[in-house]
């Protein structure tokens, strides 16, 4: 098991973001919010260190969108992490929601 490890804000967050966000622009196109969220958003505040990004789609996308992201972004789905509401994607210091 991982044990948590608490991190400090680093002022590259914002930036990690906006590149990753771009590249799932490039793939998804520009019809869904793509928002930054999480403690790595709110500056000054630390955590896990990792860049949770949310992706709004319509329900009945999810799956189609979910696969998008699993073999054109290298996201790998997990079914631990969501619900009927929401999926979990992770890769590397990136986690999709």
């Amino acid at each position: 098991m991982n044990k948590y490890i608490f991190k400090q804000y680093n002022p590259i967050f914002p930036e990690l973001y906006k590149k990753e966000e771009q590249r799932l622009k490039q793939i998804l196109g520009n019809k869904y919010l793509i928002e930054h969220i999480g403690s790595t958003a709110v500056p000054g505040l630390g955590g896990k260190g990792i860049i949770d990004i949310m992706i709004s789609v319509p329900k009945k996308l999810m799956k189609q969108i979910s696969q998008l992201l699993q073999k054109q972004a290298g996201f790998e789905f997990r079914a631990s992490g969501g619900d009927e509401e929401r999926l979990f994607h992770q890769q590397d210091r990136y986690h999709v929601h």
